[in-house]
């Protein structure tokens, strides 16, 4: 478990995200050292669970965050009811809410602060942070799979690889996400029904079926 002063610099981090303070690539030695300070994550669920929490919910206060980080039997219930609410409620939306809040591609943030430790075991904390959050906040087939593949690498077996393979092969997502998807499937059964009773277009049709 990692000590309060690091949880604690880990919080201030996240925080100066919101500010707008840090953009990864501006200050080489400031890189290194963030990468050196989220590599406290791998090993340590309770300070990886926290972030996590940060990530979804940026408002988490600095107490809570760090009765989660702790261990402290009490953020049981709170980190349980702050991850219920992407599942549950339509209107959270963790995309919408990450770019308001810290303006940056966070799972790629991450990835690239990953890169530059060499050992691959201490990548992992960031690894799994980066594609929890792609998935909660539903980035693009292509971009998930990738912060997932870069996971599975480092951490075949671990149970947020698992858990993430598990949810992707089944198609379960955040229930904003769902909502989304199912409005762009009324959306289209909507454009191919009128497309049915609509004058045929030969031009339009000889370009995409040629052979037809």
């Amino acid at each position: 478990m990692a000590d309060r002063q690091t949880a604690l610099a880990v919080f201030d981090f996240l925080d100066s995200l919101r500010a707008g303070q840090y953009r990864i690539g501006a200050d080489a030695e400031k890189d290194h050292a963030t990468a050196g300070l989220l590599a406290s994550l791998s090993g340590d669920t309770g300070l990886r669970d926290a972030v996590c929490a940060k990530l979804i919910s940026p408002g988490l206060e600095r107490a809570r965050f760090l009765m989660v980080a702790e261990h402290d039997p009490r953020a049981i219930p709170l980190f349980a009811s702050g991850q219920v609410k992407p599942w549950y409620q339509a209107d959270y939306n963790v995309r919408e809410i990450a770019n308001s809040e810290f303006h940056q591609d966070i799972p790629a943030l991450l990835w690239r602060l990953s890169n530059s430790i060499p050992d691959s075991a201490r990548r992992e904390g960031m690894l799994e942070a980066a594609a929890y959050m792609s998935f909660m906040q539903g980035d693009p087939e292509a971009a998930f799979t990738g912060h997932l593949g870069r996971l599975a690498a480092v951490s075949p077996e671990g149970e947020v690889t698992r858990c993430l393979m598990d949810a992707h092969e089944h198609g379960q997502h955040p229930a904003w996400v769902m909502e989304q998807r199912q409005l762009r499937e009324r959306q289209a059964d909507a454009a191919d029904g009128m497309a049915a009773t609509a004058p045929d277009r030969p031009g339009l049709r000889q370009r995409l079926f040629p052979n037809r």
